[in-house]
């Protein structure tokens, strides 16, 4: 799953098992585990660039917007989870988190992977 992100311009596409920034912007970011979601999946949010303990992730590509919760601050990140819509169509998707009262103030892309066809046999 990637992240790219609008304003600020960074591409990243990583397919490790474990949350690298795929999106970055001043002063904060978002990264997604795992980094290529497949419709249906579970993933992990972990948004930086956020002052205060709570915010929240929304996309299209969610079943329900991710509650956010952490340290927050200069040094700490916020993290929850969501699932990917197990119907979506696989392609790029809008992210947004709202914290501080700013809504979208960390704003990235999402990519959603195809599902891999069983073999058969």
């Amino acid at each position: 799953m990637r992240l790219t992100l609008w304003s600020g311009a960074v591409v990243a596409a990583a397919l490790t098992p474990t949350a690298s920034p795929v999106a970055s912007a001043a002063g904060g970011g978002l990264s997604v585990t795992p980094s290529r979601p497949v419709p249906g999946s579970d993933i992990q949010l972990r948004a930086q660039g956020c002052s205060g303990r709570t915010g929240t992730a929304s996309s299209r590509a969610f079943v329900a917007e991710a509650v956010l919760t952490g340290k927050g601050g200069a040094g700490g990140a916020l993290v929850g989870e969501t699932r990917v819509r197990s119907a979506l169509r696989p392609g790029t998707y809008r992210v947004g988190v709202t914290c501080d009262g700013v809504e979208d103030k960390v704003r990235a892309r999402l990519t959603v992977a195809a599902k891999e066809r069983g073999r058969e046999g």
